[in-house]
């Protein structure tokens, strides 16, 4: 078996032969580096750059929907062992700090849904709910929709009881006879 050194100076050993006994040169994928490549030394041009860009827009990225199996995940994750953070021992300047300060302004909840902020999906979600109040507000309570128009205020470990959603309907004639049981015997 000979030994040979790969021709594209990595340096590193490989078979002469492959296993069909074919002559080889080069480790796999090491025909094309440095200036084997037939791209080496070369730019491409800033309307080149451009071309590829109007291409790509409005395509979706190649790794889109793709999910990494938990083998690769956790080769992965082997790699990064014993590697410092690239960021470590690094600081934000205070233009980029005042830039990131004037990227977030705005936005009052953190958490993001469907493109939109936590508050504004909720908002968004309450105006499909009228607001007919069937009795008083008070200390520790909830509102609880009985439909998508009327509220009843209940007490708040009361309306936690139990799951419940008015735009899905799930729960709703339960949770309903409940609160109107409360709100009866309340009232008596």
């Amino acid at each position: 078996m000979d030994i040979i050194y790969c021709a594209c100076g990595c340096g590193e050993q490989l078979e002469k032969f492959n296993k069909w006994g074919k002559k080889r040169k080069f480790i796999y994928g090491h025909h094309t580096r440095g200036t084997n490549n037939p791209f080496f030394g070369k730019k491409h041009s800033k309307e080149t750059l451009q071309k590829q860009s109007l291409i790509k827009i409005g395509k979706p990225s190649s790794l889109l929907g793709r999910h990494l199996s938990e083998e690769y995940k956790k080769k992965l994750s082997l790699v990064k062992i014993d590697k410092p953070s690239i960021f470590k021992g690094k600081h934000h300047s205070e233009e980029s700090k005042r830039k990131m300060s004037l990227a977030r302004s705005g936005n009052k909840c953190y958490k993001y849904i469907d493109g939109c902020s936590k508050q504004r999906h909720q908002s968004k979600r309450r105006r499909n709910l009228g607001y007919i109040t069937l009795n008083e507000r008070f200390k520790g309570s909830h509102g609880h929709h009985l439909d998508k128009d009327h509220v009843l205020f209940i007490p708040k470990e009361l309306h936690r009881s139990m799951y419940h959603s008015v735009l899905g309907d799930i729960n709703m004639e339960i949770i309903n006879k409940i609160a109107m049981d409360w709100y009866s015997g309340r009232e008596e």
